[in-house]
């Protein structure tokens, strides 16, 4: 799938240069079909140029947008001039490329096929550390974070400072719930019991 990239102002341009419905749209056709064939040059054959629409006078709608400058017309070609202000960026089509790759890995690593997995990437079939590494250091962090009403007086976890920090598990944790409970004060004694 292709996308065309359209500033905001594009409409109020093109009717400043003063097109007819048929050029503007015409023109519009031109620019997704550069986009969708990666026509990065913006150079079209005249005759898929005259097709590129429904117009009932491509020729007339050609000669309209040359004379405003937004394409050159010769024997056998039609150029669009800014052809590149409305295709993505090289950058824009290289990210889609590696996000493309990126996720087929994953889903062959997901299916038990680990030939794409990166040898140093962290796939334990391949002998690599673990995904789940830091999820020791950081479990207090990530899985609850708290509702700050568990009367402790202090932060969710009791922490004065750095120092101070570990990789158990928080006090107040539900699965603390009957280590938690002996600690309780006598007026909360009731609400563990019920």
């Amino acid at each position: 799938m292709s996308w065309t990239r359209l500033d905001d102002l594009w409409t109020e341009r093109m009717e400043g240069l003063e097109l007819s419905l048929a050029a503007r749209w015409h023109y519009l056709a031109l620019i997704q079909r550069c986009s969708r064939l990666d026509l990065r040059d913006g150079a079209v054959r005249r005759v898929d140029a005259r097709r590129a629409s429904d117009v009932d006078d491509p020729e007339a709608a050609l000669a309209e947008l040359a004379a405003a400058g937004l394409l050159t017309v010769d024997d056998s070609t039609v150029t669009l001039v800014n052809v590149l202000d409305h295709l993505p960026t090289e950058a824009s089509l290289k990210r889609t490329l590696q996000n493309r790759e990126r996720q087929r890995r994953s889903r062959a690593h997901r299916n038990g096929d680990h030939s794409l997995c990166p040898p140093d990437g962290g796939c334990e079939a391949l002998g690599g550390a673990p995904a789940g590494v830091t999820r020791d250091v950081t479990r207090h962090v990530t899985r609850d974070v708290g509702t700050g009403r568990d009367r402790t007086g202090q932060d969710r976890h009791g922490l004065r400072d750095s120092a101070q920090r570990d990789v158990s598990p928080p006090q107040g944790h539900p699965q603390d719930a009957p280590a938690l409970a002996e600690e309780v004060h006598s007026d909360d004694a009731a609400f563990f019991d019920a």
